[in-house]
């Protein structure tokens, strides 16, 4: 499946993938899944330099996958800063929230 989003299969492989996915929605949802999973870990930076070109060369090459990497970036700072501000004394919770 990641050989299929990386653009890594030959155009018979991936003729050969594609009606497999088509006719099972099981492994259709395995492969939404599978992307996710990737925007997941490219966003967060926990690919190896080699994966992350691959990714960036192959995958990110539509406005939906790029829009999908925004959205978890977005996601990604505001849990971050959601749980810095749960660390927070109180005191310093209510200077933030004032800022």
């Amino acid at each position: 499946m990641k050989a299929y989003l990386l653009g890594e299969l030959s155009p018979t492989e991936i003729a050969d993938f594609e009606k497999l996915f088509y006719k099972d929605n099981d492994l259709f949802e395995q492969l939404i899944i599978a992307e996710d999973e990737m925007i997941r870990a490219y966003v967060r930076g926990e690919l190896a330099e080699a994966e992350r070109s691959a990714v960036e060369a192959s995958f990110l090459t539509t406005p939906e996958r790029l829009e999908k990497v925004a959205f978890e970036r977005s996601l990604l700072e505001f849990s971050t800063l959601q749980t810095r501000q749960s660390t927070l004394p109180a005191a310093a919770q209510t200077d933030a929230a004032v800022d």
